[in-house]
């Protein structure tokens, strides 16, 4: 979805996009693509594209079988309120603190990548790869699927909590500041790794509303939310040590 792959859209062979489970008992849903070289814009689409909504929700469309069963699975979860939380939770992963896909990190990568293929494109051919629209498409297109998921109920309006540190070793007498972005709501944590957010939207029972800075002699998993009006923010996770 972020990269606007037209391969989804065009390609008429059913082999570009698999969905697949394990069969054990507690195996996963996965899916796997290749061969989207018709991305960031060079078919029919742009960065404004909604993906989400044209290949996995738009009823007008129609696709060959295997799309369809890939479309059929996200559909049915998509109407579930905890697949929503949890694809929110996964997008907060991505595009938070230091996520994959954040603008900065997505810069780093591409120039990590071109450095030696710019050398070996202008040793054989005498130029260099053009990145610039790339780089375009990042500098945009992370605010333009936030505000797409959000219009699906994909990704909330109220915003994560933030930790100071964010994750990593504490020297003794070190603290861990959370702060709450939004302009109410109580900010909820745990820090023995479970999910301060209950299965059904209830606060867990072992979640503890946030007043002040936290001590963590010995480490932990912090988990952290903000509930506003029965609604929760994705999930803020950081480990320390």
């Amino acid at each position: 979805s972020y990269i606007a792959s037209g391969d989804f859209i065009y390609d008429d062979s059913d082999q570009n996009f698999i969905m697949f489970r394990d069969e054990r008992l507690g195996g996963k849903w996965r899916f796997s693509v290749w061969d989207a070289e018709s991305s960031f814009g060079s078919e029919e689409h742009d960065v404004n594209t909604d993906w989400t909504e044209e290949v996995l929700l738009d009823d007008s469309r129609s696709f060959s079988s295997e799309k369809s069963i890939i479309r059929t699975v996200f559909r049915r979860a998509y109407q579930n309120a905890e697949f929503r939380m949890l694809f929110a939770d996964r997008v907060q992963r991505a595009f938070g603190p230091d996520g994959p896909f954040t603008s900065v990190k997505l810069n780093t990568t591409l120039a990590e990548i071109n450095a030696p293929l710019a050398a070996a494109q202008s040793a054989w051919l005498g130029t260099e790869p053009n990145i610039a629209p790339t780089l375009a498409w990042f500098a945009a297109r992370e605010t333009i699927q936030l505000a797409q998921w959000s219009a699906l109920g994909l990704w909330p309006s109220i915003t994560a909590p933030s930790a100071n540190p964010p994750g990593g070793a504490l020297s003794p007498g070190d603290t861990v500041t959370l702060s709450n972005p939004n302009s109410g709501g109580a900010l909820l944590f745990t820090l023995d790794g479970s999910d301060p957010r209950a299965e059904g939207g209830a606060t867990a029972s072992g979640a503890s509303t946030y007043t002040a800075a936290l001590s963590l002699p010995t480490g932990g998993t912090l988990k952290a939310r903000v509930l506003v009006g029965g609604n929760w923010s994705p999930l803020l996770e950081f480990v320390y040590a």
